[in-house]
């Protein structure tokens, strides 16, 4: 399952996952500090962050590598990125330029929704987008879920029964309506509202909740 990630730890995997696909190898600490316009030491605590979540790998002094599991998730924020910025180009006739920039800004913070409907709008008109697919679509997780959004709980997936028990015990359950309503800096852990209560998860914990967003 993908770890939930902070908009600032998105804009890393986006970075790295574009680069490393233009070079089609490892990609170097200056290269993301260069691509991001950030310092050095900043990459380096990111990079560390998201070795922790399982999304990337690097030795000492040595390239940022994605794993399969940050390529994915790098392929999906990079794909998000592209359906914002096309929207603003062929939809509002936005210049090039500008849509590049707010689709950055705008990107961490909209819904489930809005996305949906401007993918849907997207169809027929970028045949880029069509290439791409349907990641909202695709099954989701908790832990994929972003501040604001609210989604409905479809199963427990994980084959701890330590993990279902508790999860069912506060009441996440198959039918229940969830929304997220804030994260860490780091993205973990993250707080939500399900049928009155308010609750703080674990990643790990999220991960195991399979939603649909509504």
């Amino acid at each position: 399952m993908t770890p939930c990630l902070s908009p600032a730890l998105e804009d890393y995997i986006r970075a790295i996952a574009d680069l490393s696909e233009q070079e089609q190898k490892g990609v170097r600490i200056s290269d993301i500090a260069s691509r991001l316009n950030i310092a050095k030491p900043s990459v380096i605590q990111a990079v560390a962050d998201l070795k922790k979540k399982g999304l990337v790998k690097q030795d000492p002094y040595s390239p940022v590598y994605l794993t399969s599991e940050g390529l994915n998730k790098g392929r999906e924020v990079i794909y998000r990125h592209k359906v914002i910025r096309a929207y603003l180009q062929d939809i509002l006739l936005v210049s090039p330029a500008a849509a590049e920039q707010d689709a950055c800004r705008i990107e961490h913070i909209l819904s489930g929704e809005t996305f949906k409907n401007m993918e849907l709008k997207l169809r027929g008109l970028n045949p880029l987008l069509e290439k791409a697919g349907n990641i909202v679509d695709q099954p989701i997780t908790l832990a994929d879920v972003r501040p604001g959004q609210t989604a409905t709980v479809k199963s427990i997936g994980s084959q701890d029964s330590i993990l279902r028990r508790r999860l069912l015990d506060m009441g996440v359950v198959p039918g229940a309506i969830l929304q997220v309503e804030r994260m860490a800096p780091l993205g973990d852990p993250m707080e939500i509202e399900i049928q009155g209560f308010h609750l703080s998860l674990r990643c790990s914990e999220a991960a195991a909740v399979m939603v649909e967003l509504i």
